[in-house]
Order: C-alpha cells, then sequence, then structure tokens
C-alpha cells in the first residue's frame, strides 16, 4: 500500500455542527459585498459622501 492511500484512509469527517456556520456564512458573503458596493453607488445621490 502507497504511503497516499494510507493518510487517505486515515481522513476523519467534518461534524455538521461545526460545518453549518460555514455553510451559512460563506454565501452570504457576495451578497454582503453586494450590498456594501449598492451603498457607495446610492450614497452620493442621496448627498452622502462615499467614506
Amino acid at each position: 500500500m502507497s504511503t497516499i492511500s494510507a493518510r487517505c484512509s486515515s481522513a476523519r469527517s467534518i461534524p455538521l455542527p461545526r460545518l453549518v456556520p460555514w455553510l451559512l456564512a460563506v454565501p452570504a458573503l457576495p451578497l454582503i459585498g453586494y450590498l456594501h458596493a449598492l451603498m457607495h453607488d446610492g450614497r452620493p445621490l442621496l448627498g452622502a459622501p462615499c467614506h
């Protein structure tokens, strides 16, 4: 048996409670970025500075 297959057979699974926050946060990041860009594009129209 090669060392690569020996390492792969000892891989552990990630418990679901540790995985759930990442599954919720990662898809939310593009949405947060989109809302951030939208605020920067819309604020000058309201007379507020960008930064």
